[in-house]
């Protein structure tokens, strides 16, 4: 499996895409500065290609099952200074 990060602008969106066969997952991250001096975040998942409209409803819940846990522990990790 590989990612093409297919957009960026620092501060505002990072996406990211990855193919599994004729299927595309468009992963987009969004940023906004709150008023409170933090970082809301808001992801997407885009599933396109052929059959896309046939697997979309299954698949995407299964891959986006994982975001709050993935997205917890990158928060973590950029709240200590690490680097992946």
């Amino acid at each position: 499996m590989r990612s093409v990060i297919t957009e960026l602008e620092p501060t505002a969106v990072y996406a990211d895409q990855t193919s599994f066969g004729d299927i595309l997952l468009t992963f987009r991250h969004h940023l906004a500065a709150t008023t409170a001096g933090g970082t809301e975040v808001t992801h997407t998942l885009e599933i396109s290609g052929v059959g896309a409209d046939d697997i979309g409803p299954e698949l995407g819940p299964q891959v986006s099952s994982d975001f709050p846990l993935a997205m917890t522990e990158l928060f973590a990790g950029a709240a200590r200074g690490v680097r992946a």
